[in-house]
């Protein structure tokens, strides 16, 4: 996947996460999955695997 295709599911609207750039068709600004992704990423995957959409 480029990074072109990642950086479209990157969306914006000052209405949903108070303004902060999150992942598109969802309410999980990036910031919150950037955290989570330096901890442990098994954690992340058993939690939000389902949620996040796919390729």
């Amino acid at each position: 996947m480029s990074t072109d295709d990642l950086l479209n599911r990157i969306t914006l609207s000052a209405e949903i996460c108070h303004g902060k750039p999150r992942i598109r068709n969802l309410r999980y600004p990036v910031e919150f999955l950037l955290e989570l992704l330096s901890g442990d990423s098994t954690e992340v995957r058993s939690r939000y695997s389902r949620r996040l959409p796919g390729p």
